[in-house]
């Protein structure tokens, strides 16, 4: 499971660079968040992503959970995905919901001292 994830993580997020393939963007979801909350939806082109979480803490540990969610209209919700996070570990999925326009994170659980999310999303 870990090698299919990993090589479909590549595949979205590595330019075809053998067919000219042009650079990927990265966008942030939501960065530094400290509290449990939803980000504003931000629209990000058609196309298979991959979304990336990552926590901080300023001592001791920390966890989190993140639900991704996408829409057509930025007025429905659809969540696509969980992650979760500790201080030590990132955590990422790759989807291929293409025809989503608009994403963005919701965090839906945060522990640890002075713990802050950042959620970024390939394309």
């Amino acid at each position: 499971m870990k090698t299919i994830l990993f090589a479909l993580l590549l595949a979205v997020l590595l330019p075809d660079t053998a067919q000219g393939g042009a650079p990927l963007s990265t966008y942030t979801l939501c960065s530094a968040v400290t509290t449990v909350s939803t980000a504003k939806g931000i629209a990000i082109p058609l196309g298979p992503k991959t979304f990336q979480a990552k926590m901080t803490v300023s001592s001791g540990s920390g966890t989190g959970a993140i639900s991704i969610q996408g829409s057509f209209d930025d007025s429905f919700y659809d969540t696509l995905g969980t992650l979760s996070i500790t201080d030590l570990a990132s955590d990422s999925i790759a989807t291929l919901q293409p025809n989503y326009q608009y994403f963005r994170c919701n965090v839906t659980g945060i522990t640890g001292t002075g713990a802050a999310i950042t959620v970024t999303v390939g394309n």
